[in-house]
């Protein structure tokens, strides 16, 4: 396709590497991630023209993290004028991260990041935004090898941050910093400017203002390229041998109970590089992630295939892989956790009509009754359209509990929530705190950020409609 109208150099260049990697098919709804920084701005004025080169319907989103002593409304405001500017819509969610991590363990940044994540991933379901488009450019990508280096990781870490991974894209990646802030000078466009950013306490912010310059003055000068190179030629060879591993493991794998069974007589001839990726596959498909998971672990299951080989492994988040005859049994086992502390109720009545809050996930719940109309449609993660009349006048809202089983909408029949879980590949550490929603007689009628149960959807002959709808 041939550009309509004018690009600049720097437009140019990003439209040709979204051309390259087929990105955006025509109509397609992206959402654009803007904090009001430099990288995020320059990517809202650049996509707002190469929009009408395909026919895209841009959204903004921001999400406010409540921190720096009011920068962050300052921040939000910020995105807000610049969407109502130019006529694009916007999506704004506040959290106080610093208030989450109160009652959650773990660090500003990466709590952070999880939920812009997770507030992206919600928006564009809700919405129906096939794209998610985020500003990470060459010197972010350079960093992130160099981090993934030092920590230890493999070829996968360091291949960097892929260009598109599902509905996420980074059409940045290869644009430097330098022309990303050339290009808001041409055109004399504000941002803003984030003071955390210069805060040394964070691995990221070291890395980029005394590592690298350090590495670059005294070892390489060319050290960025040389690690934008390097982590290329890995993402080819990592996309390579992850479509073997992929090939072999969707061929060998076996459902068995509710976990996952290799056969060893395919496993052990396989080259390492193939061996470890299929090993990961088949975690991943029982976990539902690889959080935590290293190297040292998928080599001690390795271990098992020998036929001298007996016993098990544990892995992170309660992973048992054991050598059974003739293979590797990849299972979920639940230990024994204590039972909630006495301030936190075992199930919650939801108002119907009325809001309720789940505190122990800090989860608003609001509902309401309405009859069949024009309102109604399909049944999102965080959306549920429920008959009335077959909910029954009580709703309760409890969490996971063993035995639990319903019939998720679109599926033959019942099975097991575990089962669910499972397939829906939700990590085995999450499940516990995903709120489920029953009926007065403790039949699963939605489990909330996934799916309602089709014994309760809505049907022609539907006289009322119970509408639910969870805020975080």
């Amino acid at each position: 396709m041939v550009p309509s109208n004018p690009l600049d150099d720097f437009e140019s260049r990003v439209y040709a590497d979204c051309c390259h990697a087929g990105l955006f098919p025509p109509q397609s709804k992206i959402l654009l991630a803007v904090s009001g920084g430099p990288d995020s701005t320059a990517l809202l004025h650049a996509f707002l023209k190469l929009s009408k080169q395909w026919g895209l319907t841009p959204g903004v989103a921001h999400l406010n993290h409540k921190t720096r002593d009011g920068e962050s409304d300052g921040d939000a405001e910020f995105v807000r004028q610049l969407a109502a500017e130019n006529g694009v819509p916007c999506h704004i969610r506040e959290c106080d991260v610093k208030r989450r991590l109160e009652r959650e363990r773990g660090s500003f940044q990466e709590k952070a990041r999880l939920l812009r994540q997770a507030f992206f991933d919600e928006l564009a379901e809700e919405e129906g935004y096939a794209f998610i488009v985020l500003g990470h450019h060459a010197d972010d990508q350079a960093e992130t090898v160099l981090m993934n280096l030092l920590r230890g990781a493999g070829p996968l870490g360091l291949a960097g941050m892929p260009f598109c991974r599902g509905r996420v894209v980074r059409p940045f990646l290869n644009r430097s910093r330098d022309e990303i802030l050339q290009y808001l000078e041409r055109h004399r466009w504000p941002f803003r400017e984030d003071s955390s950013n210069k805060d040394t306490r964070y691995q990221r912010n070291r890395t980029r203002l005394e590592l690298i310059p350090h590495l670059q003055k005294n070892y390489s000068p060319g050290l960025t390229s040389h690690l934008l190179q390097a982590s290329r030629l890995l993402r080819q060879d990592e996309e390579y041998l992850a479509g073997v591993a992929t090939d072999l493991f969707a061929r060998i794998y076996e459902c068995r109970g509710e976990g996952v069974f290799l056969p060893v007589g395919e496993l052990g001839d396989l080259h390492v590089a193939v061996l470890s990726r299929v090993l990961r596959l088949a975690v991943h498909r029982v976990k539902g992630d690889l959080q935590a998971v290293e190297f040292f672990h998928i080599q001690s299951v390795a271990g098992l295939i020998p036929e001298s080989a007996s016993g098990a492994v544990m892995l992170p988040g309660d992973i048992r892989v054991s050598r059974e005859p003739g293979g590797l049994h990849f299972t979920w086992q639940e230990r024994k956790r204590a039972e909630p502390p006495a301030r936190l109720p075992v199930k919650i009545r939801l108002n119907v009509p009325g809001t309720t809050e789940i505190e122990p996930v800090h989860l608003t719940i609001w509902a309401e009754v309405n009859p069949p109309a024009g309102n109604y449609r399909e049944s999102s993660s965080t959306e549920a359209f429920l008959d009335r009349d077959r909910v029954g006048a009580t709703v309760w809202v409890r969490f996971a509990q063993p035995g639990d089983r319903f019939w998720p909408l679109g599926s033959p029949g019942s099975k097991k929530l575990k089962s669910f879980f499972i397939d829906q590949k939700v990590p085995a550490g999450e499940r516990r705190n995903i709120p489920i929603l029953t009926d007065a007689q403790g039949n699963i009628i939605w489990v909330y950020g996934r799916r309602i149960s089709d014994r309760f959807k809505v049907v022609p002959e539907t006289s009322n409609i119970l509408y639910l709808k969870g805020v975080k």
